[in-house]
């Protein structure tokens, strides 16, 4: 109905105190002029704030496509701290699958060779979600990738005194909202085949041996970032050719065992890669792939970043 039509409408109802009775049909009494000049003033009135609205909606509608380009800036800045490819010979293959929940991701990964016989793995997992775990997440990697460059006195071949040096700098932060980060950090010696580990509250890795049995990698191990004096231990297993060793987040369990959220147990994940390597011949990450795309429309959905350490038959 047009604006006038309604204002009409309005003026006859309240001024002429009409109501579309049969009793009392409309009356059409002269309308006062200080009554018109009162409804001229509220009509302005109304004009005024309904463009107000409209400028507060258009106004709204800019802060949401800025917010929108600095979360896909985010994004774009943790992709580029991810490897573009990863390592590969003869001796160890290497994949990885990286799943976000959202637009920017607590979770990343990396693989990055030390010296001729060493390569560096690790999954870090910051808490929380959105910009804020996004942004912590990328200060790890970045603090993780000086390490493996040999930037620090520690060695990058000690996954403890790693983790250690990480659990300082993040102490030194001393972030407002007690951000910490779950970790598991790894060495592999390509020549031996030993793969040293340590966990900083991150989930433990899993070997699945070559007769499709599989091991949870356990090592204790607190979260990284809020204990000064934390004592991070490393173990490490003896791997042969046909073996894989996978890294994961904690989205990987929520996925697996979707009915238990974040309480799934810890053993869960090698179960679950226990009976599908025997049932399906699939690639193991295209398998993961599929349960983690069946569970991300839940209330469950995490992050979900995976790291496979694969040693070749072919080795020797």
């Amino acid at each position: 109905m047009p604006n006038e039509t309604v204002d009409k409408l309005t003026a006859d109802v309240v001024l002429n105190d009409a109501h579309p009775t049969p009793e009392r049909p409309f009356s059409h009494r002269p309308v006062s002029v200080g009554v018109e000049d009162q409804l001229r003033r509220d009509n302005e009135v109304l004009r005024k704030e309904l463009a107000l609205m409209r400028t507060r909606a258009v106004t709204q509608q800019q802060k949401i496509k800025l917010w929108e380009k600095e979360r896909s800036d985010a994004a774009s800045l943790q992709r580029d701290m991810l490897p573009e490819k990863l390592l590969q010979s003869e001796l160890a293959k290497f994949e990885a699958l990286f799943v976000p929940m959202d637009t920017v991701s607590g979770d990343l990964y990396h693989v990055v060779r030390l010296d001729e016989e060493h390569v560096a793995m690790w999954v870090v997992d910051a808490t929380g979600h959105g910009t804020a775990a996004g942004t912590l997440a990328v200060c790890v990697q970045r603090s993780l990738c000086r390490i493996a460059d040999g930037n620090t006195i520690i060695s990058a071949l000690d996954p403890s005194a790693v983790l250690s040096q990480l659990n300082d700098e993040m102490i030194a932060m001393d972030l407002t909202d007690c951000q910490f980060v779950a970790a598991v950090y790894a060495v592999f010696n390509e020549r031996t085949g030993l793969l040293r580990w340590s966990r900083g509250g991150g989930c433990h890795p899993v070997v699945m041996r070559s007769n499709h049995e599989t091991e949870s990698l356990v090592a204790p191990g607190p979260l990284v970032g809020i204990l000064e004096d934390a004592v991070f231990e490393s173990a490490e297993v003896q791997l042969v050719s046909g073996e894989t060793v996978l890294f994961y987040s904690d989205g990987l369990e929520s996925a697996v065992a979707p009915n238990t959220g974040h309480t799934a147990d810890e053993h869960s994940v090698a179960h679950w890669l226990e009976v599908i390597s025997v049932t399906d011949e699939t690639p193991i990450l295209e398998q993961i792939n599929q349960q983690v795309r069946r569970c991300q429309s839940t209330d469950q959905a995490d992050d979900v970043a995976v790291v496979a350490l694969h040693v070749p038959t072919t080795a020797s």
